[in-house]
C-alpha cells in the first residue's frame, strides 16, 4: 500500500502533470504510466513538511522509522516527487510564512529558551495548538495545516495553512499574530516585525535546543562570515505559490527570479545593526550574498533552455548536506552532497542510502532566492510589521497567479542579462529602489510591475487589489519603509513596545506611539477558523465562473467573520441541496442541525406562505394568535409555565441572565446586595453577545472582548465537589450548564451531576438554568465515560451552536433523558425551520419577579416565524416522529460501523439519535472535501478529526445508506493525506 504523510501529498505524483524527462516533455500517459512502475517497486511513507508549514519539518525531528524502502530511490524518483506538486489552477492555493523576534519588553533583552517555551505552552492551551517536540523539549507548534515554528535564535515563525484568497490570507495571518500576542503581553513579552535584529549582537542571543542547529552553527562559518547572522539575527516573509506544470513551474520560477531584487528593495526594512545604522536599507538581504553560496543565491541555471525538474534535482543533489536525522539522532553529514548519500558513500552513515524524507529534508536546507519544493518560495522580503504582511502575498499573487501579469513580467526581464541580475542582488540591499538600472532607476521598473501586479488581482475577481496599497506608496515615491520614523511604529508590530528610541540607542528616533492592538478579522469562532478554515485545497471539481463572482463579491464586501466552503448554494429539496451549477447535495448538515424538516417541507411551506399573506410583522406592542399558540404549545409540551421568545440563542441566553438577576432582587427585596454572581463550566459555549459570551469559559472567544461582564465562576464540568463549594457562597444568581455540553465534542452529563446541580441551586436559592442550545465544540472536553455520549462539531466555525433539543436526540428535549427540571430553558435553533427563533422557557416562580419593560425585542416572537415554527414543533413532537429518529438512528450508526469499522484511519463511529461522529485519526478536511465533491456535505468537529454528522429528521434509511457508502469511499483520501 502507498501511504504518504507529507501535507502535499506525493500520490499526486499518478495524477495528471507534464514532466520532461530525458529532454522531452513527458505527458499524463506516460507520467503515470512510469511512476506506477517505479512507485511498484519502490515502496515508502513519506512524512515532511506541508505546503504553508516548512518550519514543521524543519523545526521536528522526522519520524523515526518514517521510510520503509524495498529498493534504493533513483534520481527519477527525486524528479517525480517535485513534479507531485502540480495541480490544476482551480487548486492553486496562497500559503505564508512570517518570522519576528521575540524580546523582553521590560529590559529589551532577547527572551531565553525557557520564556519561549512557556509561550509555546500558553498557546497550546488556550488556542488548541498541539506541541511538537524534540526530547523533552518543545520546538513548536502544529494546528490543522498551520504552524507555529522555532528558529535558531528564537525567531517565531508563524506558517499558515494553503488558502484560496487574500482576504482569507490575511484574516489567519491576523488570527495568528492575535493569539501570539495575547499570551506573549502577559507574560512581558513583545516581537519586532523587522528583518535584522537592530540591537543585539550574536553573543546576545540564546540558541535554541534543536539537535540540527547545534550541527549548522558549527559547519556556517566555514563556508560564509555572515551565516550565523542569517540563523541568529534575520527575519523573513515568505510566500508560497502553486503551478500547474513543469512549464508553468519554469515560467514562475523565472519572473520570481528576476523580480526578486524589486521585492527586496519595496518590502527593504533592516537598516540597523546592534544600535547603529549599518549602511544598508536590507542588512538582512546583504547577509544572504555571504552565509553559504553553495546553497544560496539567484541560480542562474534556471535561465537555461534546459531548466526544469530535473535540472534542479542535480542542482540539489550537490548541495552540500547538513545532516540526517536517524535513530532519533541528528547526525552531521556537513561537506557531503545527496548524491554521496545516494552512492551510500557518508562516512558519518557508511552504507546506508536516503529515503524520499531525506530528500524532503534536504530541500528545506537549500536557501536560494526562490526555491523549488513542490511548490514555489519566494523568499527575498525583509520581516516587517502586522499591516503589511498581506501585502507581500498579494505582491506576488497578482504577479504570478494571473496569466496576463506573468507574461508581461517575463516580457520585461526577457533581455535580462545574467550579470545585471547578480548587480541587482548586490547593489539593492544597499540602494534599493533608487539602484541605478539601464536608463533609469529600478523604482521606474518597479513601477510596472506594481501595475502588472495590481491588474492581476482585479482580473482574479475577489477584490483583493487592496491589500498593495501599503507598498503603492513606496513605489510611487521612492520612499523608504524603514525610515526612523516608520521603524518606531514597526517595532510595535505585535507588542505595544514602550520605549522606542532605547531599544533602538539613537538619539534621535522620534517616538510614534503604537495606535493600540488590532483585533483581527476573524471568524468570531477564534478557535477552530484557524484549526479548520475552510481549506479547499483538495477539491477536485473546478470552480464555476458565477461560484468565483459570488464568492469574490461575498469578500469584498462582508466582514470576514466567516471562513466559508468554496459552494454556492441556490435550492433545496427534502435532504438534497443544489449548487448555481445544478450539482446535487445530500444533506448531513440541515444548516448546522437548524433544518430537521429538511428543505422545502410542504407543511412548514405552507404555513410560512399562508402567514405571510396574512401578517407578517407587529412587534410586541400588540398580541398576535401565532405567537400566543406557539408560546403555549411549548409550555404544553414542557416543564414550563411560561415562555419569552428572542431571535436566536445567544439573544435567549441574555435574556435568562437578566431573569436570574430580576429574580434574586425580587426575591430579596430587602438586601442591599442580593446575589448577582453566575457559575457556569469549563468548555462552555453560550453566546456571543457580550452577557452570554462572559458564561462562555475559554479564553479564545474572549480574549477580543474583554472586559466582559464580571462575577462568573468556571467549574470544571462534571466536578460535583468545586461546585458545592463554590455554590455555598451565597453569592450566586444562577447555574448555567448544557445538559450535552457540545464544547468538548458533545459529551453528555451524568442524571447523578444534574441532579446535584439541582440540589445545590436549591440549597443556596440559586436558579438552575439549561441551555439546550449545543455549542460548537472544539473537542477538548474528556470522556466522562457516559454510555451514548461521543463528540461532534461545526464545520470551519460557521455555525454559532446546535440544538440538541427538539426530537434530535430521539427525545423532544434533551433533558428528558436525565429527569432533573431547571427552572430556565433556553432554545433556538431548528424550532422555526429555519427561521431565525429562540426561547427561554421559565417555571412561574422565575415569571413572577419579571415585570413590563424588564426586557423585550421588537422582532422576536413575530407572527410568520411563529406560524411556521407551530409547523415544525407540532410535527417533531408526535411519539411516532420521536421513534423514527431514534430508529434511524440505531441504524445509521450500525451502518457505519459495518462499512467504516475496518479503516484504520476510523476510531470510533459514536452517537445518539440522529448526531452522529466519525473520529478519525487525521485531520478530516480532506475527507470533508472528498465528500463533497462525491456530493455528500458533511461537518468537521472536534480538533478538525471528527466528521460529524447532523441530516435532517426526515433523511431515509435509503439516504442514510447512500450516505454510508460515499463515506466508505472517500475514506481512501485520507491515505496520501496522513499528518505528521
Amino acid at each position: 500500500m502507498l501511504n504518504y504523510t507529507s501535507g502535499v501529498e506525493c500520490n499526486a505524483i499518478l495524477k495528471k502533470r507534464q514532466l520532461k524527462v530525458r529532454g522531452n516533455l513527458l505527458g499524463f500517459g506516460g507520467l503515470v504510466r512510469n511512476a506506477e512502475r517505479r512507485l511498484e517497486r519502490l515502496h515508502f511513507n513519506v512524512v515532511g513538511s506541508r505546503r504553508g508549514q516548512r518550519m514543521v519539518v524543519a523545526a521536528s525531528p522526522p519520524t523515526e522509522d518514517a521510510v520503509v524502502m524495498t529498493e534504493p530511490l533513483t534520481k527519477e524518483d527525486l524528479v517525480q516527487y517535485l513534479a507531485s506538486g502540480c495541480k490544476p489552477k482551480e487548486q492553486w492555493r496562497i500559503g505564508t510564512e512570517h518570522e519576528k523576534f521575540g524580546f523582553e519588553v521590560a529590559t529589551l533583552r532577547p527572551i531565553k529558551y525557557e520564556q519561549i517555551a512557556d509561550l509555546l505552552n500558553g498557546l497550546a492551551e488556550r488556542f488548541d495548538w498541539d506541541k511538537i517536540m524534540e526530547g523533552d523539549y518543545v520546538i513548536g507548534l502544529t494546528q490543522a495545516k498551520q504552524s507555529i515554528s522555532l528558529e535558531p535564535g528564537g525567531q517565531f515563525e508563524l506558517s499558515g495553512a494553503p488558502l484560496e484568497t487574500l482576504h482569507q490570507t490575511c484574516a489567519e495571518v491576523n488570527s495568528h499574530l492575535y493569539q501570539v500576542k495575547a499570551v506573549a503581553e502577559e507574560m512581558g513579552i513583545g516581537f519586532l516585525g523587522i528583518g535584522f535584529q537592530p540591537k543585539w549582537g550574536r553573543k546576545d542571543i540564546p540558541i535554541m535546543p534543536k539537535g540540527r542547529y547545534e550541527i549548522m552553527r558549527n559547519y556556517m562559518p566555514k563556508v560564509g562570515s555572515l551565516g550565523l547572522d542569517m540563523m541568529l539575527r534575520t527575519c523573513t516573509v515568505q510566500v508560497n505559490l502553486d503551478f500547474s506544470s513543469e512549464l508553468d513551474m519554469l515560467r514562475k520560477f523565472r519572473a520570481g527570479l528576476a523580480l526578486q531584487p524589486i521585492a527586496t528593495a519595496v518590502f527593504a526594512n533592516s537598516p540597523f545593526t546592534e544600535g547603529r545604522p549599518n549602511g544598508y536599507l536590507s542588512m538582512r538581504s546583504h547577509v544572504w550574498t555571504d552565509t553559504d553560496n553553495n546553497r544560496t543565491g539567484m541560480l542562474p541555471f534556471v535561465f537555461d533552455d534546459s531548466f526544469g525538474f530535473e535540472k534542479y534535482v542535480e542542482y540539489a543533489l550537490d548541495v552540500p548536506m547538513y545532516f540526517v536525522y536517524r535513530n532519533k539522532k541528528y547526525i552531521d553529514c556537513t561537506g557531503m552532497s545527496f548524491r554521496h548519500f545516494m552512492e551510500g558513500k557518508l562516512p558519518s552513515i557508511p552504507g546506508e542510502l536516503p529515503t524520499l524524507n531525506d530528500w524532503e529534508n534536504h530541500l528545506t536546507t537549500i536557501f536560494p532566492e526562490v526555491r523549488l519544493k513542490r511548490y514555489l518560495e519566494m523568499r527575498g522580503a525583509d520581516g516587517g510589521p502586522w499591516r503589511r504582511l498581506c501585502a507581500l502575498p498579494a505582491f506576488w499573487v497578482g504577479l504570478l497567479y494571473d496569466e496576463v501579469s506573468l507574461q508581461n513580467v517575463l516580457d520585461i526581464t526577457a533581455d535580462w542579462t545574467e550579470q545585471e541580475r547578480q548587480m541587482l542582488r548586490r547593489k539593492v540591499p544597499v540602494t534599493g529602489l533608487k539602484t541605478p538600472f539601464r536608463d533609469g532607476l529600478l523604482r521606474h521598473v518597479a513601477e510596472q510591475v506594481l501595475k502588472l501586479a495590481k491588474d492581476g488581482l482585479e482580473r482574479r475577481g475577489y477584490k483583493e487589489a487592496g491589500f498593495l496599497k501599503e507598498v503603492a506608496e513606496v513605489v510611487s515615491t521612492g520612499t523608504k519603509m524603514n525610515s526612523l520614523q516608520l521603524q518606531s511604529v514597526q517595532v510595535s508590530s505585535i507588542s505595544s513596545t514602550r520605549d522606542l528610541p532605547r531599544l533602538f540607542r539613537l538619539q534621535r528616533v522620534r517616538r510614534v506611539s503604537s495606535a493600540g492592538p488590532h483585533i483581527p478579522r476573524i471568524s468570531s469562532c477564534l478557535a477552530s477558523e484557524t484549526k479548520q478554515k475552510a481549506d479547499p485545497s483538495s477539491f477536485g471539481k473546478p470552480v464555476s465562473k458565477e461560484t468565483k463572482e459570488v464568492m469574490g463579491t461575498e469578500g469584498s464586501v462582508f466582514v470576514q467573520t466567516y471562513a466559508r466552503a468554496p459552494l454556492v448554494l441556490k435550492s433545496g429539496r427534502g435532504c438534497k441541496l443544489y449548487d448555481v451549477d445544478g450539482r446535487e447535495y445530500l444533506d448531513m448538515t440541515a444548516g448546522i442541525a437548524v433544518n430537521s424538516l429538511g428543505h422545502g417541507d410542504p407543511d412548514w411551506l405552507r404555513a410560512l406562505v399562508e402567514q405571510a399573506n396574512t401578517l407578517t410583522h407587529v412587534s410586541n406592542v400588540f398580541y398576535s394568535v401565532p405567537q400566543v399558540t406557539l408560546g403555549k404549545r411549548l409550555v404544553d409540551c414542557s416543564f414550563a409555565d411560561r415562555v419569552f421568545f428572542t431571535n436566536s440563542g445567544t439573544e435567549a441566553n441574555e435574556a435568562a441572565i437578566k431573569f436570574a438577576r430580576k429574580f434574586q432582587r425580587y426575591s430579596h427585596a430587602d438586601e442591599k446586595h442580593p446575589a448577582t454572581e453566575f457559575i457556569a463550566f469549563t468548555n462552555s459555549f453560550h453566546g456571543r453577545t457580550m452577557g452570554a459570551l462572559a458564561l462562555t469559559s475559554k479564553e479564545l472567544y474572549r480574549l477580543p472582548f474583554e472586559p466582559l461582564m464580571p462575577g462568573v465562576t468556571f467549574i470544571e464540568y462534571g466536578n460535583s465537589e468545586e461546585f458545592m463549594k463554590t455554590i455555598k457562597s451565597g453569592k450566586t444568581a444562577a447555574v448555567f450548564v448544557e445538559p450535552i455540553q457540545g464544547e468538548g465534542g458533545i459529551y453528555s452529563t451524568t442524571k447523578e451531576f444534574l441532579q446535584m446541580l439541582r440540589t445545590g441551586c436549591d440549597d443556596a436559592g440559586a436558579l438552575l438554568v439549561f441551555d439546550e442550545i449545543l455549542s460548537p465544540p472544539s473537542g477538548l472536553l474528556p470522556n466522562l465515560g457516559n454510555a451514548g455520549s461521543f463528540p461532534f462539531s461545526h464545520i470551519n466555525c460557521m455555525t454559532n451552536r446546535v440544538q440538541c433539543g427538539l426530537g434530535r436526540t430521539g427525545h423532544l428535549w434533551a433533558h428528558e433523558a436525565f429527569g432533573v427540571t431547571p427552572d430556565i430553558m433556553t432554545l433556538a435553533k431548528p424550532l422555526a425551520g429555519g427561521l431565525p427563533i429562540g426561547a427561554v422557557l421559565i417555571t412561574e416562580r422565575v415569571a413572577a419577579a419579571i415585570s413590563s419593560g424588564d426586557h423585550g425585542s421588537t422582532f422576536a416572537g413575530g407572527p410568520l416565524v411563529c406560524h411556521a415554527a407551530l409547523a415544525v414543533l407540532d410535527k417533531i413532537r408526535e411519539p411516532s416522529f420521536l421513534a423514527g429518529v431514534t430508529k434511524k438512528g440505531l441504524y445509521f450508526k450500525e451502518l457505519l460501523i459495518q462499512k467504516l469499522g475496518d479503516s484504520p484511519h476510523v476510531k470510533e463511529v459514536r452517537g445518539f439519535g440522529l448526531i452522529v461522529g466519525i473520529e478519525l485519526d487525521v485531520q478530516g478536511s480532506p475527507f470533508v472535501d472528498a465528500c463533497r465533491d462525491a456530493g455528500l456535505l458533511v461537518l468537521t468537529a472536534g480538533k478538525g478529526n471528527v466528521i460529524r454528522l447532523v441530516p435532517p429528521l426526515i433523511i431515509s434509511e435509503k439516504e442514510l445508506e447512500h450516505a454510508a457508502e460515499v463515506l466508505r469511499e472517500c475514506l481512501s483520501v485520507l491515505d496520501a493525506n496522513t499528518s505528521n
